[in-house]
């Protein structure tokens, strides 16, 4: 039987009203994933649906707004739309939607088929004012168009434009102030002057993310963005050093995110970010990590290291300019610190004793087992404990060493620390037995 949703040619109409019934306030049993039927809640006669405040319709082959006042009606309270992949096409039946959504905040139009022209006439008299987030990804709606849908939504602060397949951007006579975010990911923008003209159309806008555009070089207008604080560049074809360098002509960006440029995947990860950092001394963040003031020194003073030894026409502006600040540094020199971990100890096993030298980088545990022929008793037969030659004479010197996976460096072991070995009694041997031992420990 066709359902109301059936995008059959007998059923050529779909309502948003009718999407929604048909996915919330049926009351047939629905079969589940694996084919038992669930029975929903039943209703007493008359009573209004709930509705939730994020309405999500996706695929549901929505193509008309449906009867004057029904959507206020059933739906007046939605703060979230969420109408990706339907089959929406007439700029009308859109408007006729948001007219009766007084709470709307976010809208999603994505994969909407909406060829229709919009002209002037369809926007008198419009003023959505409470939309904030609108999304039309994959829509192909023209620049003409975008800017004549902006113009009634005046407090827009986020615009999502992504797969539309724009060549080229139309900059229009009007701005749009309000927005503050702008999504413009797996675009034909390949010329950066092309993308530079967002800050005209957008001039105050603080994030923009420009994902999978193929964009090489990163020469423009950046004056255009004089409040832009974030910039997306991941998976793009920057060329080389030179032309990252030119995200510092951004009057204020402070956040970058650069993942999957082929130029930079030939370095190491802890090496590309510090080489990254160096050359961008206004960013802040990197790839949603905070960059830390330390973190920045070690970075810019890596980069002097890494040219100092090169030609100067392989040195780059930004290593004399961090010369001007540290100077010329000397070259690290690699310092073997084994040596360290080694200390001499006094070992006292009751009236016997040696003097023995340690590796601190082993565990309490392996200690004991390196301790086993000296001692003649497995591990877990005796005590170890660690005497502190600086706390002798008082009563805090003495810690048995209880935890077998703690290393030994972490215990302070030093030069002229003693050990003493105590053995552990087995109350179940018979008392003569005990005193044998004892002869010994």
């Amino acid at each position: 039987m066709a359902t109301n949703l059936d995008p059959s040619p007998t059923s050529k109409k779909v309502s948003l009203p009718a999407a929604f019934r048909e996915k919330y306030v049926d009351d047939e049993p629905s079969p589940s994933s694996d084919g038992i039927f669930i029975a929903m809640p039943s209703r007493k006669s008359g009573s209004s649906p709930y509705v939730p405040q994020c309405l999500t319709l996706n695929a549901c082959h929505i193509n008309c707004a449906g009867d004057d006042g029904e959507i206020k009606k059933l739906c007046s309270r939605v703060k979230e739309l969420d109408l990706t992949q339907n089959k929406l096409e007439d700029w009308k039946e859109v408007f006729s939607i948001l007219r009766q959504l007084p709470q709307l905040h976010f809208l999603n139009l994505s994969s909407n088929p909406l060829t229709q022209p919009l002209m002037k006439d369809s926007v008198e008299n419009v003023s959505l004012t409470t939309i904030k987030k609108l999304v039309l990804n994959n829509t192909k709606i023209r620049w003409d168009k975008v800017h004549l849908l902006l113009s009634v939504l005046p407090q827009l602060e986020e615009l999502h434009l992504s797969l539309n397949g724009y060549d080229e951007i139309d900059v229009c006579d009007t701005p749009h102030p309000s927005v503050k975010m702008l999504q413009f990911n797996s675009n034909h923008t390949t010329d950066f002057q092309q993308i530079c003209k967002l800050g005209k159309i957008f001039p105050k806008l603080e994030h923009l993310y420009l994902l999978e555009n193929n964009i090489k070089r990163l020469s423009g207008d950046v004056d255009n963005f004089p409040n832009l604080k974030y910039i997306g560049l991941s998976d793009n074809e920057i060329e080389n050093w030179g032309e990252l360098e030119k995200l510092n002509a951004f009057p204020v960006l402070v956040d970058v995110r650069l993942k999957g440029i082929p130029f930079l995947d030939q370095y190491p990860e802890k090496e590309r970010r510090s080489m990254i950092i160096a050359r961008l001394p206004r960013v802040t963040r990197l790839n949603g990590s905070r960059v830390s003031e330390t973190e920045r020194e070690d970075a810019e003073r890596g980069l002097i290291r890494y040219y100092m030894k090169k030609e100067l026409k392989e040195q780059p502006q930004r290593y004399h300019d961090l010369v001007k600040v540290y100077g010329k540094l000397e070259e690290l020199v690699e310092i073997d610190m084994s040596a360290h971990h080694i200390v001499t100890c006094l070992v006292k096993i009751a009236n016997k004793q040696t003097i023995m030298k340690i590796d601190t980088r082993k565990t309490v545990l392996e200690f004991k087992t390196e301790l086993e022929p000296l001692v003649g008793l497995a591990p877990n037969r005796y005590r170890l404990l660690h005497f502190d030659h600086e706390m002798i004479g008082t009563a805090y010197g003495l810690n048995e060493l209880r935890t077998p996976n703690r290393r030994l460096n972490t215990l302070r072991v030093q030069d002229q620390d003693e050990f003493h070995i105590e053995k552990r009694w087995n109350w179940n041997m018979k008392k003569w037995d005990r005193v044998k031992e004892s002869v010994f420990y």
